[in-house]
């Protein structure tokens, strides 16, 4: 957070130094990442500026959550009031209860939902409040809330995170009695046990995933879940059993992403020559070169930079050199080789796609703690040399954005109980 802090108080200077009308309007972006830190009064200010209704909404909407967090509910319904639009309102309101729940003032959420006093809005708030107790571990009061729910699809939605939750643990029986609740021909059940299958394939209960998948109804869902339990296998460590399913699938893009799956578990084994055959047998040209990028960044994480190198100079994939270079050095960045980083970066011949890996490896420091290169006002830029100040501004605000991305719980949440199978 304090990395985060730094990247938003240069951004406040340098919008001090904005002129134009035209540039001010970038001050809603500010106070969006000064809400984030819990800066109410200066986002309030940074908001004042008069701009268009999208990002006057972003603001807002950022500052009545941070109103929320700091349990200043009266204040977040009165910023709510001033939106401009009843979308954005209701939006709002849904972020306010799940920042409630956050902090865990449950109670309060209920009652933020009955002061509301708005029959249609009421469910919906009633399920994010669900929705975000079972995704901060509260699945009891999850449950709980959920018996408030009048709503078949809002119920089968919050049950289909708690199947999500219980599969991406492991809680496998429990997963399978979670959707045997949701409606049959509901999408949302369908999503849990796709995943249920995934993480039995990933613990290597292929008997087990191949049953869960003999549950969905057949054709793309049953297909795409097929290539999901040769997906899972592959990263479970599972290679052989992996590699016989990829016989099984009909379609060639399925079978060339469950190839890569193969080839990225054989280079984390040190199987190089058996990750290059792999990689050799997947035909289309796109999901080979994102392959070969994977075992590259494989064998970077295992010290093996030398591996990492040679997969990259593999004979007919020179055009695709410069795809294949980031990969190694953001891995390299990643691993902590910050000079080894810069010096794969450096070899990379397209001045855009350098520039850009630059920008990533400063975002790494800066995810590890150090913001210095991003604050230096020569130092890396989203998308090449930019002129000051103006840009200077958006290149913070690109930093600050990325690592509020980072640090979300939400967004963490839901980034580890995203469906294995469409990872």
């Amino acid at each position: 957070m304090t990395a985060l802090r730094r990247l938003v108080d240069a951004a406040v200077k340098e919008a001090a130094a904005l002129s134009t009308p035209d540039e001010r309007r970038a001050l809603t972006g500010v106070a969006r990442v000064q809400a984030w830190i819990g800066d109410v009064a200066g986002a309030q200010q940074s908001a004042a500026v008069p701009s268009d209704d999208a990002a006057r909404i972003e603001a807002l909407g950022a500052i009545a959550v941070a109103q929320a967090r700091a349990r200043d509910v009266g204040g977040a319904l009165q910023t709510v009031a001033g939106l401009p639009s009843e979308p954005a309102r209701r939006d709002a309101l849904k972020a306010i209860v799940k920042a409630q729940v956050r902090t865990g003032d449950v109670a309060g959420a209920l009652a933020t939902v009955t002061s509301v006093q708005e029959e249609a809005l009421t469910g919906v708030l009633l399920a994010e409040i669900a929705q975000a107790q079972a995704l901060s571990g509260d699945v009891a009061g999850a449950e709980q809330t959920a018996a408030l729910l009048q709503d078949d699809r809002l119920r089968d939605g919050l049950r289909a995170i708690l199947g999500l939750q219980q599969a991406a643990t492991g809680r496998i029986a429990e997963a399978l009695k979670t959707a045997s609740a949701m409606s049959p021909r509901g999408a949302a059940r369908l999503l849990v046990l796709v995943e249920v299958a995934g993480a039995q394939a990933r613990a290597g209960d292929e008997r087990g995933a191949r049953q869960t998948v003999a549950l969905l109804p057949p054709g793309r869902w049953g297909d795409g879940a097929l290539m999901g339990i040769g997906r899972m296998l592959a990263e479970g460590g599972h290679i052989a059993a992996a590699g016989k399913i990829v016989g099984e699938l009909a379609r060639e893009t399925e079978r060339d992403l469950v190839l890569g799956a193969v080839a990225r578990a054989q280079a984390r084994t040190g199987d190089l020559k058996g990750a290059m055959q792999s990689v050799a047998a997947i035909q289309d040209r796109q999901a080979r070169t994102s392959a070969l990028s994977g075992v590259a960044e494989s064998r970077v994480r295992a010290g093996d930079l030398a591996g990492a190198l040679q997969a990259a100079a593999t004979p007919g994939f020179e055009a695709d050199r410069d795809e294949l270079l980031p990969a190694i050095a953001e891995a390299q960045a990643e691993s902590g080789d910050i000079e080894g980083s810069r010096r794969t970066a450096a070899t990379i011949g397209e001045p855009v796609t350098r520039d850009r890996v630059r920008w990533q490896i400063a975002l790494i420091r800066a995810r590890a703690g150090d913001v210095g290169e991003l604050l230096d006002p020569a130092g890396p830029t989203p998308a090449g040399p930019k002129p000051a100040p103006y840009d200077r501004l958006m290149r913070l605000l690109a930093a600050a954005e990325a690592l509020i991305d980072e640090l979300d719980d939400e967004k963490l949440e839901r980034r580890r109980l995203l469906p294995v199978s469409g990872r």
